[in-house]
């Protein structure tokens, strides 16, 4: 890989870490809804609680996928900070 193609990885890579945000934001904002939407104390026992456990689990989802796109990202800029010291 050149140099010039490392360097244009920077965009994309940053381009993922973005969206795996803006995708557990939405998840995040999908729970809200239900939690504001469902009636229940201390835990749903309404019709929203099998999506409201959907909306966990991709909550979760996208918290991981999140993680490890900003794991990426950091490892690109040590990768880019080692390689501007040289």
């Amino acid at each position: 890989m050149t140099r010039n193609d490392f360097a244009s990885l920077s965009s994309a890579t940053f381009a993922v870490v973005v969206s795996k945000r803006q995708a557990y934001v939405t998840a995040e904002a999908a729970l809200d809804a239900l939690y504001d939407e469902c009636q229940c104390d201390l835990g749903c026992r309404c019709h929203l609680r099998e999506k409201i456990k959907a909306a966990n689990k991709a909550l979760s989802g996208a918290h991981w996928d999140k993680l490890d796109a900003e794991r990426m990202w950091a490892e690109y800029c040590d990768i880019r900070r080692e390689d501007a010291r040289r």
